[in-house]
Formats: C-alpha cells, structure tokens, sequence
C-alpha cells in the first residue's frame, strides 16, 4: 500500500519536474520576442507556457490530494494522473517544434 503512494507521489513530482524544465525552454524562447507580438510562434509560445502553467498547477493539486491520506490512489487519482501524463507528453511534443522554430 505504501509503495503504491511513494511511488505515485515520486511519478507526480517528476512530472512537475518535467513541466518546470519546459516552461523554462518556453521562457528563453520568449525572450528574444517582443510582448506585442501577435505572431503564430508568439501566441503559441505564451498559450504552452500558459498551459504548463495550468498542467503544473493540477499536478500539484493532485500530489497534495494524495499526500494527505497514506494509501493506493484512488480510481479518481489514478485517471487524472494518467490524464495529466498524457498531456504532458502531447504538450512537451507541442512544445518541441514551436520552440525549435526561428
């Protein structure tokens, strides 16, 4: 029962980890761009930052739900985990060719 929560809380706090690296990417991408620019690259830029910043928000919603009771997540955590990394993944794809793009 404990491994199961350990190891959900260390697989949520990679997570989070994974999402601060990319908000990071986002930002120095950002920083060559003007605050009024209403390009393609800029607005997409600043919607993946604003939807890490969502995506972190909930993962941490989610780890502090489940840091409070010492038990196997339930089938309520276990789905938005696993809605939560599916995200990730298509966000970080996203991500990779927007702010690979000069």
């Amino acid at each position: 029962m404990r491994a199961a929560w350990t190891n959900t809380l260390l697989e949520l706090a990679e997570a989070r980890a994974q999402v601060a690296a990319e908000v990071e990417r986002i930002e120095e991408a950002l920083e060559g761009i003007a605050e009024d620019d209403s390009g393609t690259r800029a607005t997409k830029l600043r919607d993946l930052a604003r939807e890490f910043g969502e995506m972190a928000y909930r993962i941490g919603r989610l780890a502090g739900d489940i840091e409070g009771v010492v038990a196997p997540p339930t089938q309520d955590q276990r789905s938005r985990r696993d809605f939560y990394m599916e995200m990730i993944e298509v966000l970080v794809a996203e991500a990779g060719g927007v702010v690979m793009d000069s």
